[in-house]
């Protein structure tokens, strides 16, 4: 037992308006302080089984009750954390579509224990590698009365409006109400968004157009709330129903949802495509030697920026021991082909912890409460191959500004590639500024990094490898012969 001091933790502002608690971290650890009048509640929510099956089946955090102490709450639970958090604005499709599934199956679950979840919306789940994890402790309660799925319409709002924006090939329109800071799409919104050939009829007759189909919906959803219908309705008859009158059933929903597709891929996401070949991982020479030096720097995980499929990720995962390797990339589909890898191949990847994210990391999306990308992402050694070219002589980023931002996902090292050709593509390319050369490059790559080696690895691709500058007093000066041979490197 301990005593915790309000001055020793950092509290979340995701739980601010929680009223069952508080969650806090303490000791590079996560806890939730239970304040006096839910604390009976949690107590029975422990002891009825539910967590526990929850938590056996990979839906809910490993969490215990602790004899820890703190002012102001009657309890502290200890959750396990997840490495990398991932917010739902930074899922691929299919993430977004897995973590809709693991709701409706939290909800079927919490049923059979007589248990209910009260807040449904995607800031309750976090990812740990492919598995999506429903995280809120005070969501639970419970079940009021035989209603079926209550807050059914709450999750049509929350998940199957995006989902079905989505699949119908509108992903930024889709993003936009995922990531929305202002909550989900209002329902006349939806109305209209749905049936916009009747908005020739003007606003109050669309108005009570919309108020009408929604209490049908509703009376029609009361018919199909029990379990016992999914016995006589085919998949094919659920999936044509409107998700509105499947609202109150889980089951039929999941059907509904599993039907749905990933939208058409970018021309970008077929970047890694040939050298991932029936589950095989193929490698290249200029691989090869990113993963040896990657081995002679003894990291324990790694963040890879616009990582595309996460070529190099997987095989970081497959050939190195760092325990956590996150891939990011601005393009939603090359992540969702590199998490249906992570989730169909789990047994090429050696228990790694392999994490993937939709991130523009020279433009984050935030909203209220969010920390950083770069302070949620952060790792070991940074990555960033074949991008500061496009940044700088596509979209005039200044190089400081891109290095500046690379820092930040790094607590000591970082591998940055210099393209001296620019945007050439094998044959040819667009002159290049007088200025941008290697030694400019390396001029302000020093700024940042303490300069560990320079490597040529193939025609146009020059890579640095530098150390996070530091006060000697935090980081004692290191030789890099401590990590290479240093006879291979061209300075």
């Amino acid at each position: 037992m301990a005593l915790i001091r309000e001055e020793e933790i950092s509290y979340s502002d995701l739980s601010l308006v929680d009223p069952v608690g508080r969650l806090f971290h303490w000791n590079d650890g996560i806890y939730r302080g239970i304040y006096p009048n839910s604390a009976e509640l949690v107590r029975d929510l422990f002891a009825s089984g539910c967590l526990q099956e929850l938590m056996r089946r990979g839906f809910f955090p490993q969490s215990q009750i602790t004899e820890h102490v703190m002012e102001g709450f009657d309890l502290v639970v200890e959750h396990k954390t997840v490495p990398y958090v991932i917010y739902p604005h930074e899922w691929s499709f299919d993430m977004f579509r897995d973590a809709s599934l693991a709701v409706l199956e939290v909800v079927e679950i919490c049923a059979k224990f007589g248990w209910d979840i009260k807040d449904c919306h995607p800031q309750n789940v976090l990812f740990s590698g492919n598995q999506p994890l429903f995280v809120d402790l005070g969501s639970f309660r419970k079940k009021p009365r035989s209603v079926g799925f209550e807050k059914g319409l709450d999750f049509l709002r929350c998940y199957w409006r995006p989902l079905y924006v989505w699949a119908s090939g509108e992903s930024f329109l889709a993003q936009r109400l995922i990531s929305s800071g202002s909550g989900p799409m209002p329902d006349l919104s939806w109305w209209l968004y749905r049936h916009s050939s009747l908005r020739v009829l003007g606003a109050k007759k669309c108005a009570r157009l919309a108020k009408w189909s929604a209490k049908w919906a509703r009376k029609a959803a009361k018919l199909l709330r029990h379990g016992n219908v999914v016995s006589w309705l085919s998949p094919s008859l659920a999936s044509r129903l409107p998700a509105s009158i499947l609202a109150k059933n889980p089951s039929l929903l999941r059907r509904k949802i599993a039907r749905l597709t990933q939208p058409l891929p970018s021309q970008w996401d077929d970047y890694h495509s040939e050298h991932i070949q029936n589950g095989a991982i193929i490698s290249t020479p200029r691989f090869d030697r990113i993963l040896e030096i990657i081995r002679l720097l003894d990291c324990a995980s790694a963040t890879e920026l616009a990582g595309n499929q996460g070529l190099l990720t997987l095989l970081i995962g497959a050939k190195t021991k760092l325990d956590r390797v996150v891939c990011t990339d601005y393009s939603s589909s090359a992540i969702n082909r590199f998490y249906n890898y992570c989730r169909s191949h789990t047994d090429k990847l050696n228990a790694r912890h392999l994490q993937g994210a939709v991130l523009d990391f020279m433009l984050p999306e935030r909203t209220f409460g969010e920390a950083s990308p770069s302070e949620r992402l952060k790792s070991d050694l940074v990555i960033a191959l074949a991008v500061t070219h496009h940044l700088i002589l596509t979209q005039n980023y200044p190089l400081r500004e891109i290095l500046k931002t690379i820092r930040g996902y790094t607590r000591r090292f970082a591998m940055i590639e210099f393209m001296p050709l620019g945007l050439w593509n094998g044959h040819n390319a667009p002159p290049v500024p007088d200025w941008y050369t290697k030694d400019w490059f390396q001029q302000i790559f020093t700024e940042f990094f303490d300069l560990v080696a320079v490597e040529e690895l193939e025609k146009n691709r020059i890579l640095f490898v530098g150390r996070l500058k530091a006060p000697r007093s935090e980081i004692q000066a290191e030789d890099p012969s401590e990590y290479f041979d240093t006879k291979r490197w061209v300075a």
